[in-house]
């Protein structure tokens, strides 16, 4: 039984200018994909223990992930697709199992994983099984629906189950494969987009992933069942909450879960909402609240992991502005910066204009420090979100300004995880604030270390109906309920 695997990585943001490039990818290729990412807490880390524990010979193609961002160059897009064709058609896999994200856009398409799939199963034909495990805010086209035998999501937001999502993916292949199961998908679609409350511990998403579990425990002719909360901040054809059930031949069973899932976001739509605090009540709170110290604030609007450049002044504005005397970690991308703290060297002081450097939702802002740190911004994720992958903010440099510590970087960083901070020399427990540019997988990585709170800041990481203009289909909250088709569509 010999499975092909392989890793391209990325969630888009249409709002966002800066094109992901070569250099904002980690790759590892052929053996060194095993080396790098079994025991990881990745989608192919359980995809690879799954086809271990199957006793499948596995032949690794290419692992590349990047930080979610703007469109990937269509033209990377192709060589690693390319990559990962040539490696399936010389194996001559009875199976292909991929982690996707889902959500990956290109200069070119919007719809890069469906590309991928479809050229698979023109590569390799219709006796292949093709499975793919994705994050449940990716975007499931019809594209991936014909050419993919298996698309499953994580369940959990903020995403602690990816290693699960890999394994059911490995698993439901082999079952297919062996011919133990004949999986049948069934996915239904509906016309909205959520702005907010999106954590699946609570609220209705958290009762749709029950009644998942109900549905599933009653019938074991239900594999699995997915529930797509799309990124929002895609300008793409057909966008929308897709619920996606796979049954053992059993289609109508399938139908009939998905629809009732769908019809429960569509009935509690309106709960889809954030109320978070502002930055000055939250800095109220930190400097009244020393026992709860140090606290990880989550910049929600510059969120690079919803594809925002991470460059926003919002906080460190206010900081400044209230001239409060706490020691408070804080990440803006700013290549600039980095460029002239790296050419004044450790212990230079520096006069920077940081940050504001790819939209104008919030200006510049002038400080004077001295570098402390300077790296090639590369390190591991301590996780357990992505536990073990490693990650590149590009060339990094720490600058303190006061009590202030400013981590400055030359691409988008992954801040949700520690290691993020304690790769530059930063200590968590020695600080009062701990700023990341994420909305709830921080929550993961600085649990029992930090106190969390979410804060309203502005930034394209953030989606707000009406606020960007776009091209796609109308949905709700855009319009009016009564505008569109509220009876969800099944895609069998």
């Amino acid at each position: 039984m010999k499975a092909v695997i392989g890793q391209l990585f990325h969630e888009g943001n249409s709002f966002n200018p800066l094109t992901t490039k070569a250099r904002d990818f980690v790759v590892h290729r052929g053996p060194d994909v095993l080396q790098a990412l079994r025991g990881s807490g990745t989608i192919l880390g359980g995809i690879i223990a799954g086809l271990e524990a199957a006793s499948a010979e596995i032949l690794p193609s290419l692992a590349a992930s990047a930080r979610p961002g703007g469109p990937v160059e269509h033209g990377l897009f192709e060589d690693f697709t390319a990559e990962i064709l040539s490696t399936a058609e010389q194996a001559e896999p009875d199976m292909v199992v991929l982690e996707l994200h889902g959500a990956m856009t290109t200069t070119e398409t919007s719809d890069a994983e469906g590309l991928l799939v479809a050229r698979l199963r023109d590569a390799l034909g219709p006796e292949v099984t093709i499975a793919v495990g994705l994050d449940l805010h990716g975007l499931v086209t019809r594209r991936m629906l014909t050419h993919a035998d298996i698309l499953t999501a994580c369940k959990h937001n903020p995403h602690s189950d990816y290693v699960e999502a890999g394994a059911t993916a490995a698993r439901l292949a082999v079952a297919k494969h062996r011919g133990t199961q004949r999986p049948v998908t069934v996915a239904c679609h509906l016309p909205m987009l959520l702005a907010g409350n999106m954590d699946t511990s609570s609220g209705p998403l958290q009762a749709a992933h029950r009644l998942a579990r109900e549905r599933s425990s009653k019938h074991p002719g239900l594999l699995d069942i997915s529930i797509f909360n799309v990124i929002p901040l895609l300008d793409a054809p057909e966008m929308g909450q897709v619920v996606l059930a796979i049954t053992d031949d059993e289609p109508e069973v399938g139908i009939e879960a998905a629809r009732e899932i769908a019809e429960l976001l569509w009935r509690r739509r309106s709960e889809f909402r954030d109320d978070f605090p502002s930055i000055n009540a939250v800095l109220d709170r930190v400097v009244s609240d020393r026992a709860q110290r140090p606290f990880v604030l989550a910049d929600f609007g510059d969120r690079v992991l919803a594809g925002a450049p991470g460059d926003s002044t919002d906080i460190l504005a206010s900081l400044l502005l209230r001239g409060e005397v706490l020691k408070v970690v804080l990440p803006v991308t700013d290549p600039q910066s980095v460029a002239r703290a790296q050419a004044a060297g450790l212990g230079a002081k520096v006069e920077l204009s940081v940050g504001g450097c790819y939209t104008a939702i919030t200006p510049p802002v002038t400080v004077t420090g001295t570098v402390r740190h300077l790296s090639d911004g590369r390190f591991v994720m301590k996780g357990p979100f992505l536990a073990g992958q490693e990650a590149s903010m590009g060339d990094t440099a720490v600058v303190a300004v006061g009590p202030l510590t400013l981590l400055l970087t030359a691409g988008s960083a992954l801040t949700q995880d520690v290691n993020c901070f304690e790769s530059q020399g930063i200590r968590i427990s020695e600080q009062d604030i701990i700023v990341t540019k994420s909305g709830y997988h921080f929550e993961l990585s600085f649990a029992g270390i930090a106190t969390p709170l979410k804060v309203e800041t502005k930034g394209l990481g953030v989606y707000r109906p009406g606020r960007f203009p776009v091209t796609r289909s109308p949905l709700y909250p855009e319009v009016d309920p009564g505008a569109i088709a509220i009876e969800p569509a099944v895609i069998a």
